[in-house]
């Protein structure tokens, strides 16, 4: 499959709720940044287990409904652009999100390599505060 397939097939794994199809996309060894300050940020995670344990279980946990909408994408060689929007509902505060996202992936021989995330932190620290 080539890089934009890759990616395309991570969004569409996460839309049915399939994080092991989405886990089984990362290379064993990839690289995975949150945007400093966001609620998950904590450096850059090695490896799917680690994106499992410091993002999706606790997005699971924390929140209903919670989305990850890509719409457009930009392509260069191993490098696909997607942008978006997160929605869902805080559970503790009952607020909802609707922030818009870019994320850089690269993608070398058929994994995802490295995930990179630029978003508005300052309208995720607004829902679960």
């Amino acid at each position: 499959m080539e890089p934009f397939e890759i990616v395309n097939s991570f969004y569409e794994a996460l839309g049915r709720s399939d994080l092991r199809d989405a886990l089984a996309l990362l290379d064993d060894s990839v690289e995975w940044t949150e945007a400093e300050k966001s609620p998950y940020y904590s450096g850059t995670w090695i490896g799917p287990a680690a994106v499992l344990q410091h993002l999706f279980e606790p997005i699971s946990r924390e929140w209903e409904h919670f989305r990850v909408t890509a719409d457009s994408f930009v392509v260069e060689g191993s490098i696909v652009v997607a942008f978006g929007m997160y929605s869902g509902t805080y559970k503790a505060t009952g607020k909802s999100l609707s922030a818009p996202f870019a994320h850089r992936w690269q993608v070398v021989e058929g994994t995802i390599m490295c995930f990179r995330q630029y978003t508005d932190t300052a309208l995720m620290a607004a829902v679960i505060t």
